[in-house]
């Protein structure tokens, strides 16, 4: 296994760091909100294997550093769309099961539900294409869109609490915030 060695924002010189919106020092807000994102990563890698875990940093790694898109003062922490891998993970963990069974075709009601409910997750964080979801967990793009349309009638419905209470959960373990409906 090799180990990734990111390079230090300190080593970037100035051009660098102005072309990728890098700024020294961070303000107090972008610090609050890289400690915020950190808390939520480090929530998030409780339980997972020394291997799982490093693969989850590696994919927030850019979290770390905040950064300030040119021209706004919109921080990519709003802008973030966690990856589709670290998203599956929250949401296995939530659920207690393993992420290979969102790939499989077993259609007992506990799988389904957990797929579903991956697909609905997915598609809220607008981040994605019906596709690229498809692809992660090996459906059509029709079907993704029947399981997050099947997911959204009960939570809206309200007759499934249950449901609605593990898709608010893993919406705050993803985003730290409220899910709006």
């Amino acid at each position: 296994m090799t180990v990734k060695v990111p390079i230090p924002i300190e080593a970037l010189d100035e051009a660098t760091r102005e072309k990728l919106g890098i700024k020294l020092p961070p303000t107090v807000g972008e610090l609050g909100s890289s400690l915020v994102t950190v808390g939520r990563v480090l929530q998030s890698l409780k339980g997972l294997s020394y291997e799982e875990a490093l693969k989850v940093l590696w994919q927030v790694e850019s979290l770390l550093v905040r950064q300030v898109h040119p021209g706004t003062q919109e921080s990519t922490a709003e802008a973030y769309v966690p990856t589709i891998e670290w998203s599956l993970q929250v949401i296995s963990r939530v659920f207690d099961m393993d992420i290979a069974l969102l790939k499989q075709q077993c259609r007992k009601p506990e799988i389904v539900e957990f797929r579903q409910v991956a697909m609905y997750i997915l598609v809220m964080t607008s981040g994605y294409t019906y596709k690229e979801i498809g692809q992660a967990i090996n459906r059509t793009e029709a079907t993704i869109l029947w399981g997050f349309q099947k997911v959204a009638r009960q939570i809206e419905s309200g007759k499934n609490v249950q449901l609605k209470e593990k898709v608010f959960e893993i919406w705050m373990k993803l985003y730290g915030k409220e899910l709006v409906i």
